[in-house]
């Protein structure tokens, strides 16, 4: 793996990254089929590796002053109601855009109200369980019409059996006129949860960030899912504008 990864570890970064977590999937399948006994330290591999050095893309982001705005224009966009709704979804949800486009039926757990994104998706290498509000719920309920017979994506591409492309996403954003893409929308929720302001600690749970063992075993496998509950229905209810969006520095001093 270090001899496949190193040609292009240091010159093509976000490649060799994405190679990396695709690497993590294949052994991961690998032994849950008993094809490899046991799985890989992945850890060990980036050790192996040269540190990766590179300025910090932000990412454009809408502010949450704005976002009632944006999810106003949403609702009446041109995009597809299952773009829609992937968009909707990521937003409440504060998820990676990849995590939306690769969702699966099985993966949303109606008993618990929350979405379980397994280990082999997640940067972390970590299980990931994010609470669905009930304007989440909804959503899902909305995309049972689009449910594909033997298609396991949530949110299908235009493709019969084919999920999402990965610029689906920030395409309808950018025709909505908006100068942002998906992913910006973690800084979005991260901004506005601080400002209100909430625990960084379950914030940083939340965005699936948090990875040292010692503090899961403290705040529980699944990362204190009751508590970023009522951070998430709060924040649903922000952007449906039923609850007013926390005072913003920048605006009280413009005032």
């Amino acid at each position: 793996m270090v001899a496949v990864l190193s040609p292009i570890w240091l010159s093509h970064q976000e490649t060799a990254r994405r190679v990396l977590q695709r690497m993590r999937v294949v052994i991961h399948w690998s032994v849950g089929k008993d094809i490899r006994a046991e799985g890989i330290d992945f850890e060990i591999v980036r050790r192996a590796l040269p540190r990766q050095r590179e300025k910090v893309r932000h990412m454009p982001a809408i502010h949450f002053t704005e976002v009632r705005r944006f999810m106003e224009a949403l609702a009446f966009s041109k995009a597809t109601p299952v773009v829609r709704g992937a968009i909707e979804l990521l937003i409440l949800t504060a998820a990676r855009p990849g995590n939306i486009r690769f969702m699966e039926w099985e993966e949303v757990k109606l008993a618990r109200n929350a979405w379980h994104v397994p280990a082999a998706r997640m940067k972390m290498d970590r299980d990931h369980w994010a609470p669905l509000p009930p304007r989440a719920m909804e959503i899902l309920s909305a995309m049972e019409r689009f449910r594909l017979p033997g298609s396991p994506w949530v949110f299908p591409g235009d493709k019969p059996g084919k999920r999402m492309s990965e610029n689906t996403l920030c395409k309808a954003i950018q025709d909505m006129g908006f100068d942002a893409t998906a992913h910006g929308f973690w800084s979005t929720f991260t901004d506005w949860a601080r400002a209100v302001p909430y625990q960084d600690l379950l914030i940083e749970f939340q965005l699936a960030h948090v990875d040292k063992d010692k503090t899961r075993k403290a705040y529980g496998r699944d990362g204190q899912l009751a508590l970023r509950r009522g951070i998430m229905n709060h924040w649903a209810e922000a952007l449906a504008g039923r609850v007013p969006m926390p005072a913003h520095e920048g605006v009280a001093m413009a005032a």
